[in-house]
């Protein structure tokens, strides 16, 4: 009997659901921010040469290097740029660009950007790369100075812009 009813009651017991729980669970949720970051190798210089019996002289450079990354869509990079020396008062006199000089290389991702062709560091704003999503990538970037016989700084005058790339939406 004694049996009986220590069945019986371990029974009810198991039917009434009241026993020790063998697992547990809950969520953990991962939220990842929109991020965005660009960094630019260090400064040149670009000394323009007017060979004998010319009017004007190039210089060129394509050391610079350009390296970005975003997990966000639909991002460009855009180049600006301040005369710092001799001033803004003073303008702008020599011709100076900076294109994309070679590929764009993708690091991580499939979409690091498209070259937007050949910008004037004028004082405005250009872009750069278009069409970058979710990647790292990087490029060089060629500078290219022009000045002729006639430019109003005349010789040994130097001319300095502080050019900003900035990867925005």
């Amino acid at each position: 009997m004694k049996k009986a009813l220590v069945v019986i009651g371990l029974l009810a017991f198991a039917a009434s659901g009241v026993y020790a729980q063998a697992s547990a669970n809950h969520n953990v949720t991962v939220t990842v921010p929109e991020i965005s970051w660009i960094t630019v190798t260090g400064d040149i210089t670009l000394t323009v040469g007017i060979p004998s019996g010319s009017t004007s002289g190039t210089a060129t450079d394509a050391t610079t290097q350009l390296k970005w990354g975003t997990n966000g869509s639909g991002y460009r990079v855009d180049m600006s740029d301040v005369l710092t020396a001799p001033g803004a008062t003073a303008g702008q006199q020599y011709d100076l660009t900076v294109e994309v000089s070679g590929a764009v290389t993708a690091d991580v991702g499939a979409s690091p950007g498209a070259p937007g062709g050949v910008l004037q560091v004028d004082g405005g704003t250009h872009t750069l790369l278009t069409g970058i999503t979710r990647s790292a990538g990087h490029c060089n970037l060629k500078y290219t100075a022009t000045a002729t016989i006639d430019d109003p700084s005349g010789a040994g005058e130097a001319e300095t812009h502080q050019v900003t790339y900035t990867i925005t939406s």
